[in-house]
């Protein structure tokens, strides 16, 4: 996981706040990529293209940049969040006969030699030296990584004459990726609640929608609105499978991913567990596991005719990394120490109301390794004369499969549900005492896709079906769990 960002401007209007847009959608894009970030500015038609790399959140990585990228303000910008190293640090900026290209990606691609953000600047470098037509090479390129995994790419293209911007968005739009536009620029972003900020007061976008699944976005001086406004669809395809995971996790509540608001999804979830598991109603109190957990909280006791309102007994340090994200396990233990911390005041207040110690119930997006649920279980004992027990709310269904592009990892953990079999409620049980918390209740995945109100999500995490091809999945057989499966031929 990752964030790209763009900005285009099509006037001299559009020139202003052009990095600063671009560090916006980064700042507020940061939840799904943390390791480090970037920016590539291409200042007019005919320089190189400038690029500025730095390590941590995007404060930290391009603070102290910030007024020299927004100095002479370019006429195009990346903006680039990394996560892995997988990945790679920062745009990937290559040269050919023809054209200088620097470009990154969202996702993953597996049987990559390279960094992927340089794999994908190259593989789209050739194939325009080749046919000399963005759109011919954006067919083979997404003909060459067909069923090698999700991605979401965007480049900046220099001819020698002027600067054209390319966004790409996979044929089973497997990763979100997003589109505003006016007169006078153009931005492009992983997830939607980027424009909130990079928007310019009382700004309005004519256009603003998800790019569409095999959509290709040609920036330059001949685009106009009515072409950005009609999808340019370049490699159509029958199957989609969009990521089931970043409802659940990874997106920020309030973004909207392919026209369905996460936080609203994540509330139905919360009544729809309520009305699956009677016992949630039974329970004192309900709490919520930061960011992603709130939305859920808020469905939790839902019913027709009562809703218990969620207290915040449990607060994230600002700034904390996401656990399972981190490579290093002594990192992640170090860290996931310092992550969390309990409101003692407002459960003591709790546990005078009640005149005795209280149930209580956190809101969770997810249970991936389990070592969250731990941390959470030792961090309330410490008010085990408050809290008399401590149960889980999942919005996810049980993780039993790993993300592909994790598996070869040399300290990658199993999940806590990886490999189980059965019905959601035994899987709960099962986690709970692994866990060492009173109960867990894991969401159904036809009752999530119900909530949905789509069906074309891929649910590899859940149930091992995954849309690469076989013969990428087949060299990771023997550290893969029983029962996965390829979706594509």
């Amino acid at each position: 996981m990752a964030t790209v960002a763009g900005a285009f401007a099509f006037t001299k209007e559009g020139l202003e706040n052009l990095a600063q847009r671009t560090y916006n959608m980064q700042v507020f894009n940061q939840n799904r990529g943390e390791k480090a970030a970037a920016m590539t500015v291409a200042r007019n038609t005919k320089i190189s293209f400038d690029t500025h790399p730095g390590i941590g959140f995007v404060h930290d990585a391009l603070g102290n940049n910030l007024n020299h990228l927004r100095s002479h303000e370019p006429v195009a910008t990346i903006g680039y969040n990394m996560k892995s190293r997988l990945v790679g640090d920062k745009p990937h900026t290559a040269s050919g006969k023809k054209y200088k290209i620097s470009g990154a990606m969202d996702g993953y691609l597996l049987d990559s030699k390279k960094p992927l953000n340089e794999t994908i600047t190259e593989c789209y470098l050739n194939h325009l030296e080749d046919t000399n037509d963005f759109e011919k090479a954006g067919k083979k390129f997404m003909d060459e990584n067909y069923g090698r995994g999700p991605y979401t790419a965007i480049f900046l293209v220099n001819d020698g004459q002027e600067t054209s911007q390319i966004i790409i968005r996979d044929q089973f739009g497997m990763k979100p990726l997003n589109l505003a536009a006016n007169e006078d620029v153009a931005l492009t972003c992983s997830e939607t609640v980027g424009f909130q900020k990079a928007k310019n007061f009382n700004e309005n976008f004519d256009v603003y929608r998800p790019v569409k699944p095999g959509e290709m976005v040609i920036l330059n001086k001949s685009t106009s609105l009515k072409d950005l406004k009609n999808p340019n669809v370049i490699h159509k395809s029958n199957q989609k499978f969009l990521d089931f995971f970043e409802y659940f996790y990874t997106s920020n509540k309030n973004s909207v991913f392919d026209d369905i608001p996460v936080g609203d999804f994540r509330k139905k979830l919360g009544k729809a567990l309520t009305k699956m598991y009677p016992k949630i109603n039974e329970i004192d109190e309900i709490t919520y596991s930061p960011d992603s957990g709130l939305s859920l909280s808020e469905g939790l006791g839902l019913t027709e005719d009562f809703l218990k309102r969620p207290k915040q007994f449990l607060t994230k340090i600002p700034g904390s990394k996401k656990i399972y994200q981190l490579e290093d396990k002594e990192e992640r233990k170090y860290l996931g120490n310092l992550k969390w911390q309990i409101d003692v005041e407002l459960i003591k207040e709790t546990a005078n109301e009640y005149g005795r110690p209280f149930s209580a119930i956190i809101a969770e997006d997810s249970i991936v390794t389990g070592n969250n649920s731990i941390m959470m279980n030792d961090i309330f004992r410490t008010v085990k004369k408050f809290v008399s027990k401590l149960y889980y709310a999942v919005s996810a269904p049980p993780l039993r499969f790993p993300s592909i592009d994790r598996v070869e990892r040399w300290d990658r953990q199993k999940y806590a549900a990886e490999g189980l079999v059965g019905d959601v409620r035994e899987m709960g049980q099962k986690v709970a005492k692994d866990t060492g918390s009173d109960g867990i209740f894991y969401m159904d995945l036809e009752t999530a896709i119900q909530a949905l109100g789509r069906e074309d999500v891929s649910t590899e995490y859940f149930t091992g079906d995954y849309p690469v091809l076989s013969k990428y999945l087949e060299k990771y057989d023997s550290n893969m769990p029983k029962g996965y499966s390829s979706l594509l031929a």
